[in-house]
């Protein structure tokens, strides 16, 4: 008895038939290529339920093709131009279990088909299908449909409104789509949890109706509350005004990608539910107000003219924070008070980690040591210290110097090292991570070289330590060069004054 089949690619080419199948009456899992295959599927056996087709060259699927308890079907990369776009004549014949329907890289389908064919459908899926320019009104059919998915469908221009009929729904992503404007409608979608709305070049704003009620419905029926929203490249270059009315929000995705989002809005505590906030590349972006005591997770990358941050005391549930190219960032406010934090990224903001009283000098070759005499798992106990300090031996080696043996030192404007370490407070752990810049001096190729980095009070790199604290995981590592002169770490240590 056969269950399932899987045609692998270099399988040989038509050696199975309709009539094959019609044998197989207990198949339930069939996953085969066009090659595999010679006839048009319309002979299935009425016990499968997972079925998965992969490079058909047929440009329509034949009008045979409907099965009445298959679950899950993919057409994947097929040829497809049109797919059961007719409305169905016999409700009989229909794909009446069918749950998800994934026609994925599907490149040349222009047009959607006709829902009708498929009433109980979960999860529909058109991923990379770059031709499609439109879906049919009978969407709103799709009363159970809980996740659309139209992720770079780079013709799709618009949403039909019956997509408001979709009360189940739960995810929409039209990441990287050329829709203008979405639908008043799409304040109907009362279920919807995730709003997808990244790499657009079109869209200008959201609609007003994404968080507001309805003037002709019921305030409870049309009021929409997302747990999360990602979007990028808003040509308004406004923060929506729609989120802020937004109480249940649990995600921001902001990827702005250059188009620049200058400012937040100061009320923006208000989003009292607010988990994770993600800020990427937003280039003009110089402050971050009061933050909802909700957050849980905080990233913001490459925000090159980010220079101060809120208050973080209030943030006592705060786990993750991520700061990294932030280069302009002067300081991080606040986080003795918080709490719960995990884990700090704060590498490639620069300006945490200068200390103009920071040392650097040449020393004889030491020659025995090697980058791994720093014991990583050496801990230090900060009880009776005072006077934070970090030195650092390091050498340099540059593949220019290598074919002009005659030069002996080289100056470069910048060298970077990534500092990673564990501090241990009361019965917590965080891991912090920072980059050290080291700038304009000279770089001798016979000699070590020694820096020692001054701390400024009992604090590392922001953190405040007391004397029942410890650190421990002390480890510095060069990053990718950036230059062609390379700066190897060979040792490393915490130096303490006793009181």
């Amino acid at each position: 008895m056969i269950r399932g089949i899987i045609f692998p690619l270099n399988a040989m080419k038509d050696c199975v038939s309709n009539e094959d199948f019609e044998k197989m009456s207990s198949l339930i899992f069939l996953q085969i290529h066009s090659r595999n295959f010679k006839g048009d599927f319309s002979r299935l056996p009425s016990s499968l339920r997972w079925f998965k087709w992969v490079g058909n060259h047929l440009d329509i699927p034949p009008n045979k093709f409907y099965h009445t308890t298959l679950v899950h079907l993919l057409l994947l990369g097929n040829d497809i131009t049109q797919a059961w776009n007719i409305k169905p004549h016999d409700e009989n014949k229909l794909f009446q279990e069918l749950k998800v329907l994934d026609l994925c890289f599907c490149r040349n389908l222009s047009k959607s088909p006709n829902f009708s064919w498929f009433p109980c459908l979960e999860r529909l899926d058109f991923t990379k299908c770059f031709s499609l320019e439109e879906l049919d009104e009978s969407i709103g059919k799709l009363r159970q449909l809980k996740i659309l998915i139209l992720r770079l469908c780079k013709s799709l221009k618009k949403l039909p409104e019956s997509i408001g009929y979709l009360k189940s729904l739960v995810k929409l992503d039209l990441f990287g789509t050329q829709i203008k404007q979405l639908p008043l409608s799409i304040s109907r979608l009362t279920s919807l949890k995730e709003l997808i709305l990244m790499e657009y070049n079109s869209l200008k704003m959201l609609p007003e109706s994404i968080g507001v009620q309805n003037s002709l419905a019921n305030i409870e029926e049309s009021l929409t509350e997302y747990e999360k929203l990602e979007y990028g490249r808003l040509e308004n270059k406004k923060f929506p005004k729609q989120v802020m009315r937004q109480s249940s929000l649990m995600e921001i995705f902001s990827d702005l990608l250059g188009r620049s989002i200058p400012k937040i809005p100061h009320d923006f505590s208000l989003l009292s539910k607010l988990k994770q906030l993600f800020i990427f590349q937003c280039k003009t972006l110089e402050s971050i107000p009061e933050l909802p005591s909700s957050l849980v997770e905080l990233r913001c990358q490459k925000c090159y003219s980010l220079i101060r941050l809120p208050d973080l005391s209030i943030l006592k549930l705060l786990t993750k924070l991520e700061l990294n190219d932030c280069e302009k960032l002067e300081e991080i406010r606040g986080l003795e008070g918080a709490e719960s934090l995990e884990e700090l990224d704060a590498r490639g903001c620069y300006k945490l980690t200068f200390n103009p009283r920071n040392k650097h000098y040449k020393v004889t070759p030491l020659k025995e040591l090697r980058s791994n005499d720093s014991n990583p798992d050496e801990r230090y106990n900060l009880a009776g210290k005072k006077g934070l300090r970090l030195r650092l031996v390091y050498k340099c080696s540059s593949k220019y110097i290598m074919r002009n043996q005659g030069l002996k030192q080289c100056r470069l404007p910048s060298i970077f090292f990534d500092i990673d370490a564990s501090i241990i407070q009361k019965d917590k752990k965080i891991r912090c991570r920072y980059t050290l810049r080291i700038e304009d001096v000279f770089h001798f190729l016979e000699e070590d070289i020694v820096y020692i980095h001054h701390f400024n009070g009992f604090y590392w790199f922001g953190i405040p330590l007391e004397g029942k604290d410890a650190i421990e995981n002390l480890k510095i590592v060069a990053p990718t060069p950036r230059l062609s002169c390379i700066c190897i770490p060979k040792f490393w240590e915490i130096l303490f004054e006793e009181q």
